[in-house]
């Protein structure tokens, strides 16, 4: 088990040291430290809420959903536009991959597993 520990440690500190993960982390600090991010992030938070609340009160074909459904659209879109989170979603994207290999790679005889008890 140790050996499982020392493995786990070593990884994560590849994953510390490699520049994919060092360039999301410095364009993640930017974009918390960005005040036109942190504004367009607040305005879809807003609409998002709204969006939520429409669909509460109104049915999902109603014109008030509609709308708040729009507005949100919109505002993700103002955001994901925004060069900083558009550097970010593709940096993301790419250390995803990673992690996505990383997981497939270890525990996916743990998936089949895990699988296979549900039937």
């Amino acid at each position: 088990m140790d050996k499982v520990i020392e493995k786990a440690y070593k990884l994560k500190n590849a994953m510390d040291i490699d520049p994919r993960f060092i360039k999301l982390n410095d364009i993640e600090k930017k974009m918390e430290n960005d005040s036109e991010v942190i504004r367009l992030s607040y305005k879809k938070d807003l609409l998002e809420d709204r969006y939520n609340d429409a669909l509460r009160h109104f049915d999902k074909e109603s014109k008030e959903v509609k709308d708040a459904q729009h507005e949100l659209y919109l505002a993700k879109k103002e955001l994901e536009s925004h060069p900083l989170v558009r550097e970010y979603l593709s940096s993301y994207q790419e250390v995803r991959l990673i992690i996505e290999t990383i997981n497939d790679t270890l525990f996916s005889d743990l998936y089949i597993k895990e699988c296979n008890k549900c039937e």
